[in-house]
C-alpha cells in the first residue's frame, strides 16, 4: 500500500547545495581556496578546502570542534598525517601547523599535466623495461562536447608521452567519429559494414566496436612483426622439452606474446613480444594514472565516484609453441 508523502514546512525542508557550481573563493592563506556549505549563527560551519601543492596554514588554535573527512591527497601535521578516505577529528583547544605537500591540480591546469605527464614517463620506463615492444591505445571519442575535448586532451598527452619514449601509440580516433569529426555512435566495422559500434550510454563499445579497436591495435602490431628479423611458424606439433626437470613445469618458452585487452578512460597498454622473453607469457596491468590532490570538508562526504573504465576488444592469443623461438600470431575473429 502506498503510504503518502510527507510535506515539510518550509523550515524543516531540505536544502541542496550545489558545490559543484560554486567558485572558490580565497582565504588569508596564499594556495589555500574554500567554499562554505553551511554555516550558522552559533559558528558551526561546513567547509570544502582545496590547498595548492606546499600550501601551509600556520600555527592556530580550534575553538570547537573541527572534523575533517580527506576527498583527495593528505593533509599533514606533527601528529601524523590525514590521507584519501581518512577521517580526523580535533576538540578544542588543539593547537596545530597544517600542511599538503601534494595539494590539489585541477584537471588541465599546468601544474596537473605536469603531474600527469610523469605518470606517463613512469609508465613507459616500467613497460620498456620488460624487454618487449609497447603499443599504446589512444582513446576514442566519448559522446557529449565536453567527453569528447577531454579525450583529445588526454590523447594529445599520451601520444607525446609514446613519441617521447620510444614506444609506439595506436591513434583509434579516426575510427569512431564522422567526417566532422562527431562521436559516432554507429558507422562502418573495421570490413566496412555499417554496425552498432558503441552502446547507448555513448562510452563503451559493441562487441563490433570492440573488434575494430582491436583491429587498429592488431594491424601495429602486424607492422611491427614485418620490421622484425624473419619468423618461422611451426609446421609440426611441438615436441617436450627434454631440459625439463621430472615433476616440474616445463621451462617457459623464449618468445611470447603480451597483451592487456582492457581500454580505460585513462590508458591502455598493449605489449607483444616478438623477441627473447625469458619470462614467457607476460601480463603488465595498468593502473589508472592519476595525479595526487586532496580537498579537505568539515564533515563526512560521500567518496567521488570511480572513474569508469572502458571494455575494449580482446586480443585472442594462441600458446607459444615449440622449438624455443617460434609462436603463432592467432588473427582476431
Amino acid at each position: 500500500m502506498n503510504q503518502p508523502m510527507p510535506v515539510n514546512p518550509p523550515a524543516l525542508r531540505s536544502h541542496l547545495v550545489e558545490a559543484s557550481k560554486m567558485s572558490w573563493q580565497p582565504t588569508q592563506f596564499a594556495g589555500i581556496e574554500m567554499k562554505i556549505l553551511y554555516s550558522d549563527d552559533e559558528g558551526r560551519s561546513t567547509i570544502l578546502f582545496k590547498m595548492a601543492p606546499g600550501a601551509v596554514v600556520p600555527l592556530h588554535e580550534h575553538t570547537a570542534l573541527e572534523q575533517t573527512y580527506m576527498l583527495e591527497g593528505s593533509l599533514e601535521d606533527a601528529e601524523g598525517a590525514c590521507r584519501v578516505g581518512d577521517f580526523v577529528w580535533r576538540p578544542k583547544g588543539n593547537r596545530h601547523v597544517a600542511r599538503s605537500p601534494n595539494g590539489l591540480s585541477e584537471f588541465r591546469d599546468e601544474r596537473w599535466v605536469e603531474l600527469y605527464n610523469k605518470k606517463i614517463d613512469e609508465m613507459v620506463a616500467v613497460l620498456k623495461s620488460k624487454g618487449v615492444p609497447v603499443l599504446w591505445v589512444g582513446l576514442p571519442a566519448v559522446r557529449g562536447q565536453k567527453s569528447t575535448s577531454d579525450m583529445l586532451f588526454l590523447d594529445a598527452l599520451y601520444r607525446e608521452g609514446a613519441a617521447k619514449g620510444g614506444i609506439t601509440y595506436v591513434d583509434v580516433w579516426d575510427g569512431f567519429v564522422d567526417e566532422a569529426g562527431q562521436f559516432l555512435q554507429k558507422g562502418p566495422d573495421f570490413e566496412g559494414q555499417t554496425r552498432q559500434l558503441r552502446t547507448y550510454d555513448g562510452v563503451f563499445f559493441t562487441k563490433a566496436g570492440a573488434r575494430k579497436l582491436a583491429y587498429y591495435v592488431d594491424r601495429e602490431i602486424t607492422r611491427l612483426l614485418a620490421r622484425s628479423a624473419p619468423i618461422a611458424l611451426p609446421s609440426e606439433p611441438a615436441t617436450p622439452d627434454a631440459g625439463a626437470a621430472p615433476g616440474q613445469p616445463a621451462p617457459r618458452p623464449l618468445a611470447a606474446i603480451a597483451a592487456i585487452h582492457r581500454l580505460s578512460f585513462t590508458a591502455s597498454m598493449i605489449a607483444r613480444s616478438f623477441s627473447s622473453a625469458p619470462s614467457g607469457i607476460a601480463v603488465p596491468v595498468a593502473k589508472p594514472l592519476r595525479a595526487p590532490g586532496f580537498r579537505v570538508p568539515a564533515e563526512s562526504r560521500p567518496s567521488p565516484p570511480k572513474s569508469q573504465t572502458l571494455p575494449a576488444a580482446s586480443v585472442k592469443l594462441a600458446a607459444p609453441q615449440r622449438p624455443p623461438g617460434r609462436f603463432v600470431v592467432a588473427p582476431v575473429p
